[in-house]
């Protein structure tokens, strides 16, 4: 009798084991990175772009997953100038970054960018952002259609201008695989 009762044990802990970890065997957690490029060109000091972020086009674990999607969190933002043609001393005087949904409405701040030397800006450089923007920010991309706009504007000290700047998220995002 005692054993049968033994392998009865193992079967009982076994299966404990099995339905704790199901959960977890059910989700796909993923880092990656979303980007942008933001093309600014003109004959003023000032300058005012925007560009539609499509998550789905971007990234393949977005299409992949879209209506599985738990969780959506932006953890980091970062630019850098990877087309430059203007004076070597033109710089970005200020600049607002910011978000709003696919239709361009709800614009909410996200970052600045104060005092950047263009000519000496190829360099990734993280940006300080707004926590509340950048869930609302991810709130867009998590859900149906999974877009979302992407302002720049701001002031140069001298034109013309023509310059591109990247734009960089880095996503980490939780979703069930069914």
């Amino acid at each position: 009798m005692k054993k049968l009762y033994f392998p009865l044990f193992i079967m009982a802990i076994s299966m404990i084991t099995i339905s704790s970890c199901k959960k977890d065997l059910l989700e796909v957690n993923e880092e990656f990175y979303l980007s942008k490029t933001i093309v600014v060109q003109g004959n003023e000091t000032s300058f005012d772009e925007d560009v539609l972020l499509d998550a789905i086009s971007e990234n393949d674990l977005i299409d992949k997953y879209a209506d599985h999607i738990k969780s959506f969190e932006i953890t980091e933002i970062t630019y850098y100038i990877n087309y430059f043609n203007g004076p070597s001393t033109q710089q970005i005087n200020s600049s607002i970054l910011s978000i709003g949904d696919g239709d361009g409405n709800n614009k909410i701040t996200v970052a600045e960018l104060n005092n950047v030397l263009l000519a000496q800006a190829s360099a990734e450089t993280n940006l300080m952002y707004d926590n509340a923007a950048m869930e609302q920010f991810a709130d867009y991309l998590k859900d149906n259609p999974h877009q979302a706009m992407v302002y720049l504007s701001g002031s140069v000290n001298e034109t013309p201008l023509d310059f591109s700047v990247v734009i960089k998220f880095k996503v980490k995002m939780t979703a069930t695989i069914l």
